[in-house]
C-alpha cells in the first residue's frame, strides 16, 4: 500500500510540474517550506500585524499567496 501511495505521489508530482511548465511557471516548487522560510514568513506578518511594516512581500512566497 504504501508503495502504491509513493507511486501516486511521484505522478502527480510529474503532472503537477508539467501544468506548470505549459502554464509558463517553471520557476515554483510545490516542496515544503524551509524552516527559514517559514521564519522569514512570520517575521514580516508579525512586522505588519504590530504596524512596522504596511506591506508583505508576496513575490517571495507564490505559493502562499495565489
Amino acid at each position: 500500500m504504501v508503495r502504491n501511495l509513493e507511486k501516486e505521489l511521484a505522478l502527480l508530482k510529474r503532472e503537477l510540474a508539467m501544468h506548470d511548465t505549459l502554464a509558463n511557471r517553471s520557476q515554483v516548487t510545490h516542496e515544503p517550506l524551509s524552516e527559514q522560510q517559514r521564519y522569514e514568513i512570520r517575521q514580516q506578518v508579525r512586522a505588519y500585524l504590530d504596524g512596522v511594516s504596511d506591506d508583505i512581500d508576496v513575490r517571495l512566497y507564490p505559493l502562499l499567496f495565489r
